[in-house]
């Protein structure tokens, strides 16, 4: 990221989440310290392999190395490999390239059937993530924005800070427009996908409030409307166009 700032580079590639291992909160963390924006977005499907130096059963495993998301996503597998030491490593391709490196047939690396390919390694287990379809969203960060046509639906990346307080981001999210023709007073006209919470060390504090049971959750079974003086919105997903 620090290239790109300085023009060395013009585009980065991050991820930001993944189906089995959930948000990257440190990609988070690096975007709310740069001036680089987001201009695109990308969902990359990620099978992750067992790669060798030699066709060896995997009983003869004995240290695997890979990224620590890899080695999360792969979780159970790991669980399965006795005697065998786990090691963190800065990449998965660099990993691949330092069991090419060590000729040592004990050692694995978790990664790509690519960058087995490009070190001339091979793969002795495949498709070795927890869940079958693992899937990683990934953004494009520049230093500009990019010039898009504005007839092309497009996506609004935004940092949204609260007040750690109980109900903040509630309060946040309900449309606040009241004026007929504001396109935010329409629920559907917008599509919140993602609210990524970063945790915090000390308790939220505590709206002052009875704790007597509100009457229109006595009088709406509907859970949505659990909170006192909440309205019902329509469900979002429902009446929009996929994009």
């Amino acid at each position: 990221m620090k290239a790109c700032e300085r023009g060395d580079l013009d585009f980065v590639v991050l991820p930001v989440e993944n189906t089995i291992g959930g948000s990257i909160n440190a990609t988070y963390r690096l975007l709310e310290d740069s001036a680089l924006v987001i201009i695109g977005e990308e969902i990359w499907r990620v099978e992750h392999c067992l790669i060798g130096l030699e066709k060896v059963p995997l009983g003869r495993i004995r240290h695997i190395a890979s990224h620590p998301q890899a080695l999360l996503q792969c979780g159970e597998f790991l669980s399965q490999m006795q005697d065998c030491a786990i090691e963190s490593f800065t990449d998965t391709a660099e990993a691949v390239r330092r069991v090419g490196e060590m000729q040592d047939i004990t050692r694995a690396a978790i990664a790509s059937r690519e960058a087995a390919e490009r070190y001339g390694l091979h793969v002795l287990k495949s498709d070795i993530a927890d869940q079958r379809e693992n899937y990683t969203k990934l953004v494009i960060v520049a230093r500009e924005a990019a010039a898009v046509d504005p007839r092309v639906p497009c996506k609004i990346s935004m940092r949204l800070v609260t007040d750690h307080s109980e109900g903040a981001l509630l309060a946040c999210l309900r449309p606040r427009c009241t004026t007929p023709d504001s396109t935010c007073s329409n629920w559907k006209a917008g599509r919140f996908t993602r609210a990524v919470g970063i945790p915090v060390l000390h308790r939220p504090r505590r709206a002052h409030r009875r704790r007597t049971r509100p009457e229109s959750v006595r009088r709406n079974p509907d859970p949505r409307a659990a909170h006192q003086g909440a309205r019902v919105l329509p469900d979002p997903r429902q009446g929009i166009r996929s994009r």
